[in-house]
């Protein structure tokens, strides 16, 4: 018997909404709400986007345990592009309570998206499949029971789906997360370059926090476009704050061979252009000069 059979087969239990008054099913769910504000606060189960809270599927699994309601994937499908290559997956999964389904959602999530990227093979295939399934468990759930994240002050659209529309969304860097949560006063690598500008050496601030891969022209990764490199990335950041010193992209050069036994810029490894910025940083904030 499959794991669906046997949801179908159980024993029906009465439903929540028999014999009950709209106050009554008001007063149920603001009590569901108040119960689910303090587990998603203390386990961190939202993303917080411009001050907004958006629900994880964990989340969403919450308030499924609270009405009784299971989440069961239906199928998962590929997707083929116009060559006949598989491109992604789609999967749809039902909500089922008593016996019944109460809600259903259908999502598709493509290798260009980033659950994906960096990945190559099998574990492209199973990143899609699995991603496919969680943005469409959290969309019936959300189409079911949104009200109930909202009265607890969430935003009914998934974390998952929000995420998934913005693939660029700059999120908090794993290190300065981890550094709050400990107390630490100090971020490891080079604090000063990621409380300020979100810059690591293991995750890309511009894509997700996805993973840097050592290439054979430094520091990168995958993108939907293409490719993301460190260096590149960095520029702007490298030309802001020369200028706050006066220099031009000679006389920092100039300083830089000062410092690194003649080598220029670009010859510099990732870790010495990031402690040269730290150093830049240090001089605006002491008003002092760099690398003293």
């Amino acid at each position: 018997m499959t794991e669906k059979e046997m949801i179908l087969s159980e024993p029906r239990l009465p439903t929540i909404q028999q014999e009950l008054s709209p106050r009554e099913i008001v007063e149920i769910a603001s009590e569901q709400a108040r119960v689910l504000m303090d587990i998603v606060e203390k386990q961190k189960l939202y993303e917080e986007i411009k001050e907004k809270k958006y629900l994880y599927v964990e989340g969403w699994q919450t308030i499924g345990a609270f009405t009784r309601t299971n989440a069961l994937t239906d199928w998962v499908n590929p997707i083929a592009g116009h060559d006949g290559e598989t491109t992604g997956y789609e999967a749809k999964v039902c909500l089922f309570r008593d016996g019944q389904i109460i809600s259903a959602a259908v999502m598709s999530c493509g290798f260009d998206d980033f659950p994906c990227r960096g990945k190559e093979g099998s574990a492209k295939h199973k990143a899609a499949k699995s991603a496919a399934q969680t943005w469409a468990e959290s969309k019936a759930y959300r189409m079911k029971y949104g009200y109930i994240a909202k009265l607890a002050g969430y935003e009914a659209t998934p974390a998952e789906e929000m995420v998934s529309r913005s693939p660029n969304l700059k999120k908090t860097s794993p290190l300065v997360a981890a550094a709050k949560e400990h107390g630490a006063v100090e971020i490891p690598g080079f604090p000063k370059l990621n409380k300020k500008y979100g810059i690591s050496l293991e995750f890309c601030w511009l894509h997700n926090n996805a993973d840097w891969k050592s290439r054979k022209y430094g520091l990168s990764h995958k993108t939907e476009d293409g490719w993301c490199n460190f260096r590149e990335a960095i520029k702007p950041i490298v030309k802001e704050l020369a200028e706050k010193q006066g220099w031009d992209a000679v006389s920092m050069n100039n300083e830089i061979k000062t410092k690194y036994d003649g080598r220029t810029w670009s010859k510099l490894t990732e870790d010495e252009q990031c402690l040269f910025l730290e150093s830049l940083i240090t001089a605006e904030e002491g008003n002092q000069k760099p690398l003293n």
